[in-house]
């Protein structure tokens, strides 16, 4: 049986093939992780109080204009003890 120029063409070969899976594979774990990265730290930023979402956004736009804020907001640190008269939990604990 007399091969034909088309039967003998194989396509890729096999390493090329199982080259071009792993970098699909890499490249897919890459974005995938840039994805759940980026909505993690989203969720995140929703979580925060708003005073301080303002001023990372304000910092932000200071930033892209070539400015820089330094004023920080000052947090209120809140432990829960008995010094702390913020808590509900602390002031039902002192009466």
């Amino acid at each position: 049986m007399k091969q034909t120029p088309a039967s003998r063409r194989r396509g890729l070969s096999l390493g090329f093939t199982l080259l071009l899976a792993m970098l699909a594979v890499v490249g897919l774990s890459v974005g995938s992780t840039f994805v759940f990265s980026n909505l993690a730290v989203q969720g995140e930023f929703r979580r925060l109080p708003p005073e301080v979402q303002q001023y990372l956004r304000a910092q932000q736009e200071a930033q892209r204009r070539g400015e820089v804020i330094v004023a920080a907001p000052t947090p209120q640190i809140r432990t829960g003890t008995p010094a702390d008269p913020y808590l509900p939990l602390a002031a039902a604990a002192r009466t």
